[in-house]
């Protein structure tokens, strides 16, 4: 139950991120694609994805230490 609660918040996270840092995201911590793979997906430079990427997880990691959520 503890991990569905978790999968849960994480996805209210990914909700609060813009549609370009939360497609990042996914496409990189969840389906696991490299950053290449990625921006060409995206149809952006590996620096804009690289940069997308960096400020979504500060983000979304400052969303989840608001949630309690062990990490």
């Amino acid at each position: 139950m503890e991990r569905h609660e978790k999968e849960l918040v994480v996805q209210q996270g990914l909700n609060q991120l813009d549609v370009d840092q939360r497609a990042v995201v996914v496409l990189v911590d969840q389906q696991d694609l490299d950053y290449q793979q990625a921006a060409e997906v995206l149809g952006i430079p590996l620096g804009t994805l690289k940069s997308r990427l960096a400020r979504a997880r500060q983000r979304l990691q400052a969303i989840l230490g608001n949630s309690n959520i062990a990490h």
